[in-house]
């Protein structure tokens, strides 16, 4: 009797617990039959308690349990469907390199002069790195100038200091400082995905958590048969001193892309039998679901075209409008017409991969536009001539010393012609023209004739600047051109002067024109000297009164020329343009933007038309034409 009434016992406790545990699922949300089959009355609960059909609180509980009289509620998470951009994207590494690096080569055969060649030692197109003299033991050349190739660095040193080198010995490798690429190789699946223009983050081990916006620049046409991937190299948009040769980047290179969809968290959507939906909460009259507080509502099933879906972040294509509150967390037990009440709000993320791209903007502006050519060169002075003896004897009185400034006839020197046995009247030496002395080949008591030269003397007042044309640019230059140079020794001060003289033929060693220019301030010629090297800029041809933007502003495609103007919402807009003279720095545009106008004039590879940008900072021309040599001068 004990033993079955103990078994008794245990099956009424058994039922009570798992009927306990029913009704606190049903209360929460969970049980699929919130009220119960028709006539269900649980133990312990007396007939005419609660009719058939009607919602239950759980055994225990108070009332208040029940936000809504006759339905449970279940807690959940939402998140607010937005409208922006969502990028897919494939993760690659890549070198950085220059993108231009090159060999300096020797002109001709000699011996190396590298005084001013150091590791590191930057550069910029045109001067003068190197010198190479050809002179051989029967015949003396000028030193021939080595010039730098590119605007760039030293990164390698080929050739010591006095080395006979032959024509064409690279003696140094010179790489751009700020023009990077990287070069990165992407497996064969996702060609099909990259273009050029197509866009990228770069991240760098040396600046953890900045990423740095470029874009494909160069694909190679073919595939690599051993690794089945294809070359591509990127550009960073702004050119970044921080970015350098040698560098690993960590690449995101987004293959698709789309700037207004509708976003809503990734973990939202869950799929069944091929179709996805997501949960919405529709607030019930009086409940003011966007405020993120704690409220009620119904929860109702909308299935949706999904699109891109990436670091939890999924575009909805269709069933979804801007604004939805999507649930987000608690929804994998719901049915549909459920009562919710939202208890948490969370924002969608935001890609790193669609940040808005940051460009350097510049302004068109009407003013003067000019095509300089730049070149190197020396201050000679006007004249330069030996003092010789018009009768051979011996150097009796020596009147002059190096340095000492002559008038033209004055005597610098006696010469007595007397021999053994005969006697002459001593011929004095005199000077041919007025000017210092710079070298004295004799002393008192040397034997000369008449090819012997006694002193030299320099005409310093008045000097020329002597500088060298490249064959092929030859055809620019005629007499009456101005021109500017500085002085490495003066290199804040410009100076102006005018072409007077071209050379007739050609220097067959260095295929260059000696082109002389006269000084034309007098004022001037108080911080020349001659031999002191100068940099000059020889104007080729001017235009005024145009309109011009930074050369670096301009995009060509096959057909046309075209800019981005960046409107008052700060939108790229392409634009197409008629340029007109093109210079280094500086292009006129002929049609196509006005005064005024605000363009990207570095960025440009990252930009597409209709796409926002961020401006970092802006730049504006001057109105005058120096703008050629201005940033040497400053």
């Amino acid at each position: 009797m004990k033993r079955i009434l103990k078994s008794l016992v245990t099956i009424l406790l058994g039922a009570g617990v798992v009927l306990l545990f029913i009704l606190v699922l049903q209360n929460f949300g969970v049980a699929g039959n919130k009220t119960g089959p028709a006539g269900f009355v649980p133990p312990g609960v007396g007939p005419g308690a609660a009719p058939a059909g009607t919602p239950m609180s759980p055994v225990g509980l108070g009332a208040e349990a029940s936000l809504t009289a006759g339905t449970s509620v279940s807690a959940v998470t939402v998140s607010t469907a937005v409208q922006g951009p969502i990028a897919e994207y494939i993760v690659l590494t890549g070198d950085v390199e220059a993108r231009s690096s090159v060999n300096v080569v020797a002109p001709t055969s000699g011996k190396m002069t590298l005084s001013s060649l150091a590791l590191g030692k930057v550069f910029k197109k045109d001067d003068v790195v190197a010198e190479v003299g050809p002179s051989s033991n029967s015949t003396q050349y000028a030193p021939v100038p080595i010039r730098a190739p590119i605007d760039g660095a030293i990164t390698a040193i080929r050739s010591a200091d006095g080395q006979t080198v032959t024509s064409g010995t690279s003696i140094a490798t010179m790489s751009s400082v700020t023009d990077m690429q990287i070069v990165a190789y992407v497996p064969e699946r996702y060609v099909g995905s990259v273009s050029i223009g197509s866009q990228a983050l770069l991240g760098f081990e040396a600046y953890p958590g900045q990423l740095f916006l470029a874009s494909v620049v160069e694909k190679s046409p073919i595939l690599d048969p051993a690794t089945r991937t294809m070359e591509i190299k990127l550009q960073p948009g702004i050119p970044d001193g921080r970015i350098q040769p040698g560098m690993l980047a960590k690449i995101q290179l987004i293959t698709r892309q789309s700037s207004n969809a509708i976003l809503v968290p990734q973990e939202a959507i869950f799929t069944s039998k091929g179709k996805s939906s997501v949960f919405v909460v529709e607030a019930r009259t009086g409940n003011n679901t966007s405020s993120g507080a704690e409220v009620e509502g119904t929860a109702k099933q909308v299935t949706v075209t999904t699109g891109i879906q990436i670091d939890d972040i999924a575009e909805i294509k269709s069933g979804l409008n801007v604004g939805a509150q999507v649930i987000v967390r608690g929804a994998s037990l719901l049915k549909d017409g459920e009562a919710v009440k939202v208890s948490e709000q969370m924002e969608v993320p935001i890609q790193p991969t669609t940040a808005v791209p940051e460009v350097v903007a510049s302004e068109a502006v009407r003013g003067d536009i000019a095509e300089y050519m730049k070149t190197n060169g020396v201050i000679a002075a006007r004249a330069t001539v030996s003092v010789v003896p018009d009768i051979a004897g011996v150097v009796k009185n020596l009147a002059i010393k190096v340095g000492d400034r002559v008038e033209k006839n004055q005597v610098v020197a006696t010469i007595d012609p007397s021999k053994p046995g005969s006697e002459y009247v001593p011929s004095s030496v005199k000077a041919t023209i007025g000017g210092v002395v710079t070298s004295v080949s004799v002393q008192e008591g040397t034997s000369v004739t008449t090819s012997s030269a006694v002193a030299t003397i320099v005409q310093l007042t008045n000097p020329q600047l002597k500088v060298d044309v490249p064959e092929a640019k030859a055809e620019n230059i005629v007499v009456g051109q101005s021109a500017v140079f500085i002085l490495d020794a003066h290199p804040r001060r410009q100076m102006a002067a005018e072409v007077v003289e071209i050379s007739p033929s050609v220097d067959p060693i260095t295929r260059s024109l000696q082109v002389t220019l006269d000084i034309s301030d007098q004022s001037d010629n108080a911080y020349v000297l001659p031999g002191m090297s100068a940099q000059a800029w020889i104007l080729v041809t001017s235009r005024t009164g145009i309109v011009k933007i930074p050369s670096s502003a301009i995009q060509r495609n096959s057909t046309s020329h075209f800019v981005y103007i960046i409107d008052r919402n700060e939108i790229a807009r392409r634009t197409r343009i008629v340029p007109g003279l093109l210079t280094d720095s500086e292009a006129e545009i002929v049609s196509g933007l006005k005064a005024g106008d605000r363009i990207v004039a570095e960025g440009t590879a990252i930009v597409s038309d209709g796409r926002r940008v961020r401006i970092a900072s802006q730049t504006r021309l001057t109105e005058s034409s120096d703008s050629a040599f201005r940033e040497v001068i400053r």
